[in-house]
Formats: C-alpha cells, structure tokens, sequence
C-alpha cells in the first residue's frame, strides 16, 4: 500500500520543540505491534478490504510525547453507487488509556476519530492526525459530544472540532476489545469558531439543533461546508 508523504506539513514549532525537549512521550497501554495488528484485522473486516492509503505517524512530524497515530484511509465499497466516498480512520490513538480526570470513578477509554470525504487531501489528513494527537500531548480524555479548541499550530479554516456517534450504523456499533477495554470510534465533525463559541454560550445541544436544522452533511468537504451560525 503506497505511503501518504503529504509535501506541505509544517515544522514542528519552536514550542512543540521546547515541550518535546522538557516532556516525556506518553507510555502505551499494552504493545503497540500488537494493538495494531487488531485493529487492522477489525478495520479490513470493517471496511471490506485494506487502506487504500497510509500516513504513517514521522510524516507528521509531531514531538512523540503525543503519541504515535497514523491515519488508514479506505474506500467504502457500497457507496459507490452514490460517489465515491473515502473514510478515514486514525490507528494509535487507542494504544493509550485515556482518563477523565473529573469523573475517576468511570472507567478508562481507548478511542480512534474517523470521518469521511469524497476526497481526503493533505490537509484533511493533517486535522485530523493532530485531533488524535492534542489529548494525548495535553493529557485529556477525548469521548463522544466533547468538543476540542484549535491547537496553536494548526492552520485550517476548521480548527475546533466536535465529537459524535457516528451516523453510518456500522461504524457506530463498532466495539473491539483491546488489552481489557473497549475501543470505539469518535466521528470527528470540524467547526469554525463562531460555531464553538456559540456552543460555549449556547450549550451542545443547541448546536446539535442546528446540525439538525441545517442538514449538515454525513460527508465532509470544506469548500461547501454549510454554515450552522
């Protein structure tokens, strides 16, 4: 399967330089070689075949404090009759227990982001790649309807993000056991930064309303994106 070398990656910044310098990486839970030989065997069940491509965690050029995640991305078989469509998915992310620190009591979460296009390009990868490295670099628990803020190094006109249930079936009901705990997919859905402030001053659920109202598509394409507020 040919490698994804996206040629416009930014450097590392001099901050991400000075943390990885101070900050050890992050430690799996459990082995890596072998988290990851799970989760391809599930995802070639799941998607029906192998990634059409891989962008494999150095050419991210991210410090390893936040952990090493590659981005798979497959081609979904029984869209196709209405267009093409690609999903990508991260793979590494779950090699690490996330825990919420506001509620000790609730058991520690393995989760993986995935998303879909029509396209994914550069810097779909890139988002995408750094939404599943932020939790792990500032060391917070990522799970369904949390929203996450722009990382300063990020240059997107969708830098904020919110997190759902996916809404392809499959994909939702996915569950595979690693190492003791259940890992799920996050359906990563970009916002701008009125859409995060309004959800900051309105609530989740008032912005789930306008996702509802506004259709927003399953599918994302940032150029015809529609606008929620």
């Amino acid at each position: 399967m040919p490698p994804a070398k996206p040629a416009d990656l930014p450097d590392m910044g001099l901050l991400d330089r000075l943390r990885n310098a101070l900050q050890k990486p992050a430690r799996p839970a459990g082995n890596p070689q072998l988290l990851a030989g799970l989760r391809a065997e599930a995802y070639r069940q799941l998607f029906g075949a192998d990634p059409t491509r891989v962008a494999p965690h150095d050419v991210f050029q991210k410090p390893p404090f936040g952990g090493r995640v590659d981005i798979l991305i497959y081609e979904l078989p029984y869209e196709r009759e209405r267009g093409q469509v690609q999903v990508a998915v991260t793979s590494g992310l779950s090699d690490y227990l996330m825990v919420d620190r506001s509620a000790p009591e609730e058991p520690p979460r393995r989760r993986e982001l995935i998303q879909y296009f029509r396209e994914c390009r550069t810097g779909d990868i890139v988002r995408l790649h750094d939404m599943a490295w932020l939790p792990l670099a500032q060391g917070f628990c990522l799970d369904f309807f949390h929203t996450v803020g722009a990382h300063p190094g990020m240059q997107t006109a969708w830098p904020n993000a919110v997190f759902l249930p996916s809404l392809v079936q499959p994909h939702a009901k996915f569950k595979l056991h690693l190492d003791g705990e259940e890992m799920q997919f996050l359906w990563h859905v970009p916002l701008s930064e009125a859409e995060l402030a309004f959800k900051t001053t309105e609530g989740l659920d008032a912005l789930l309303d306008k996702m509802e109202a506004a259709e927003l598509p399953w599918i994302f394409d940032e150029n015809n994106r529609p606008s929620l507020v």
